[in-house]
């Protein structure tokens, strides 16, 4: 019987390794000639060693990133992107893909022609990607052209059910005009996504007179479509839009459409409006709320610690409110 046994063991063998899953090592980025060159479309799994120096790299090509990407806490230090495509950013999608514990440090953008969506870390985070347990430093993106889709200093549009978590951004700035659409300080769409636990410290946009066109600007997010932002803190920013003449403006969200933003904090936050037309909208939490969350408060436990004299939010209709504080 036991020799039956053995013989029948050893004959499933072939159909164990057949449909046993496949695990493949991760492989080892270690300098920023390895990080630029993973290649359009990779599903590998890449890990960062060390702090990658990108001083004097430029990112000139797009990529398009399915592949998990572990910064281990390390960071990518220097690099510069310039390329002409939709969408830009160290990567410019990632799509349904992973990027986790990884450092962005002094990065630099410069805009293009051509660029619809625009964030540091990607242009377009779509299908199911997942990122968490970023932070951004003294970094920067400076365009002067049209970016229609949005821009952030992580990621310029957000969709598909991807989830984002545990993003920070210090001392960073985006400079741009009115013919970019939708602008946050972290997001510039959040469309049918999540991002929970994210802070903002010391980061500045400004926003210059160009066309005159209609624009989103938030402190954390531009528009925020069908989705959630919850447990988000910025403090010690600055909102700078100089002549600006159509859209919304607030410290947490620029424009909100059956969405919702719970605990929230602003503290010591600086906005400015400087000559303003008549068809800007400024606010505290939404600059313009389109659509409420149902029954459940659309703002809830937004706490302030200035209110700039503006209200709460902009809406044509009621909408459904929680406690909201101004501290003293």
């Amino acid at each position: 019987m036991k020799n039956k046994l053995l013989v029948m063991l050893i004959s499933l063998i072939p159909l164990i390794a057949l449909y046993a899953p496949v695990t493949f090592a991760a492989q080892n980025i270690d300098t920023c000639e390895q990080l630029l060159d993973i290649p359009n479309r990779a599903t590998e799994t890449y890990m960062l060693t060390q702090d990658v120096d990108c001083n004097g790299y430029v990112q000139n090509k797009a990529i398009d990133f399915k592949g998990k990407l572990d910064g281990h806490g390390y960071r990518v230090i220097g690099l510069e992107v310039q390329y002409d495509d939709n969408y830009m950013g160290l990567f410019s999608r990632i799509i349904g893909g992973s990027v986790i514990r990884l450092g962005l440090d002094s990065m630099v953008i410069t805009g293009n022609k051509g660029n619809t969506a625009v964030g540091l870390l990607a242009g377009n985070v779509a299908y199911d990607s997942l990122i968490t347990d970023i932070e951004i430093n003294a970094s920067s993106i400076s365009i002067t052209e049209s970016v229609s889709n949005g821009l952030g200093l992580l990621v310029g549009y957000v969709s598909d059910q991807s989830q984002l978590e545990g993003i920070r951004s210090y001392n960073s700035q985006i400079d741009t005009t009115d013919k970019a659409k939708h602008v946050g300080g972290l997001v510039g769409v959040l469309k049918e996504s999540s991002l929970s636990l994210a802070s903002v410290d010391e980061n500045k946009i400004s926003i210059s007179y160009d066309l005159g066109g209609n624009v989103s600007v938030g402190g954390i997010i531009g528009t925020l479509e069908k989705s959630v932002t919850s447990d988000v803190t910025i403090e010690s920013s600055h909102i700078l839009a100089d002549e600006i003449d159509r859209g919304y403006g607030a410290q947490f969200i620029g424009k909100m459409n059956k969405s919702r933003l719970v605990n929230a904090l602003s503290i010591n936050n600086y906005i400015e409006y400087l000559s303003a037309g008549t068809h800007w909208n400024p606010a505290i939490a939404a600059g313009y709320i389109n659509g409420d969350f149902g029954l459940i408060p659309t703002l809830e436990n937004i706490r302030v610690s200035s209110s700039n004299d503006f209200p709460w939010y902009n809406s044509a209709s009621d909408v459904l409110t929680k406690d909201l504080q101004i501290m003293k």
